[in-house]
């Protein structure tokens, strides 16, 4: 996956839709892969995947094929995904103050689609952060992020516990709410306790 993502980078106006097609059609993944310049990931295509039996490829491939064949499948997602260019610019929102509300309901996109969705917006949230170092610290206006049932949203973990640890300085505030704590991971959990300033408990 990693390596189909980074071929994509230097792909003129790749979207997520282009995954697959690197995946499963040989003539797209050959002009895919002639606009590799990572020596790297130029390695990968052309000594280990090229090398694969059919039964190896489709082993390698089918669990990706699954993941990101599912969350496509959705309309909304593709009209979302399917995109080049991104109209949605999260630095300019923190930096204006700007309200933005994200709808995830889980019956109009599916749980599946909701969480992801979900997890790549604070992702985006956090780097968008992080950039504003190119100001300085006094004109960086607060911004303030409330996530419910944020468990949902943590792939991996790292981005809200970079987002508690890190993002403070850079004037991203974080408010999230879920039920109980066992439903966070380790590393979440540990950022939550030793970073976060006021916790609210309350009975359901």
């Amino acid at each position: 996956m990693r390596n189909v993502v980074l071929s994509l980078v230097e792909y003129p106006n790749a979207t997520l839709m282009h995954i697959l097609r690197v995946l499963i059609d040989k003539n797209f993944r050959e002009e895919v892969v002639s606009n590799v310049k990572d020596s790297v990931v130029l390695k990968f295509w052309r000594t280990e995947f090229d090398k694969w039996n059919d039964k190896q490829r489709d082993e390698a491939i089918a669990p990706i094929t699954n993941k990101v064949g599912q969350f496509l499948s959705s309309k909304l997602v593709r009209n979302i995904f399917g995109q080049p260019k991104s109209r949605l610019n999260l630095r300019k929102a923190m930096d204006e103050g700007k309200i933005l509300l994200v709808n995830l309901s889980k019956g109009k996109v599916g749980e599946d689609n909701a969480n992801m969705i979900g997890s790549l917006l604070v992702t985006k949230f956090q780097i968008d952060a992080m950039s504003r170092a190119d100001i300085p610290a006094h004109m960086r206006k607060p911004f303030y992020l409330y996530i419910d049932e944020f468990q949902n949203f943590m792939t991996g973990g790292a981005s809200f516990a970079s987002i508690l640890s890190e993002a403070r300085k850079y004037k991203l505030a974080l408010i999230v709410a879920n039920q109980y704590i066992s439903q966070l991971e380790e590393d979440v959990k540990d950022a939550i306790f030793g970073n976060v300033g006021s916790t609210i408990c309350m009975t359901i």
